[in-house]
């Protein structure tokens, strides 16, 4: 199990998979009447799913995604659709091979709200990224990302402040 969702059926949420595709459902939408369950997201081949973010409610939520090799890329959250299932759209560019060899993954994943901030843990360091700081790693949904600082490359979690 990777993640648990309870929240009001009008909810919506971020579901994502480590090869960079993701998409935006409705709670409800993943309501299933068998008892087998029903399938929403399909991970690309050789890639795994991601825990389920919330997202808050109103404008101005910001998408923050970092790759194993320490490229991170900032992108609002209107950018990425919203679906019933499926693969998604590709929110962090990764190559399809380096993906399904596991030689690059997205590492975290998480949904900035509006004016918050961005620790970023690697290790036993942390980096903290205001605002402004921020700016430099924002772009469009699909792109490559730009690399952090030499030290906090090696991501282990990103976490919202």
């Amino acid at each position: 199990m990777i993640g648990l969702m309870l929240a009001p059926p009008e909810s919506r949420y971020l579901l994502a998979s480590d090869g960079g595709y993701g998409f935006i459902v409705t709670l409800s939408e993943l309501t299933g009447k068998s008892k087998s369950g029903k399938a929403a997201l399909s991970p690309p081949k050789g890639c795994n799913v991601l825990p389920p973010q919330l997202l808050p409610e109103g404008e101005g939520a910001r998408i923050a995604l970092v790759s194993n090799e320490g490229r991170m890329l900032l992108f609002a959250r209107e950018q990425l659709p919203e679906m019933t299932k499926g693969k998604g759209n590709k929110m962090l560019d990764i190559p399809g091979p380096r993906a399904a060899r596991r030689e690059e993954f997205v590492r975290d994943m998480v949904v900035l709200p509006q004016g918050a901030s961005l620790v970023v843990h690697a290790g036993k360091r942390k980096l903290k990224l205001k605002l402004s700081d921020l700016e430099y790693y924002a772009g469009e949904r699909g792109r490559r990302g730009s690399k952090l600082p030499r030290g906090f490359q090696k991501v282990d979690r990103l976490e919202v402040e």
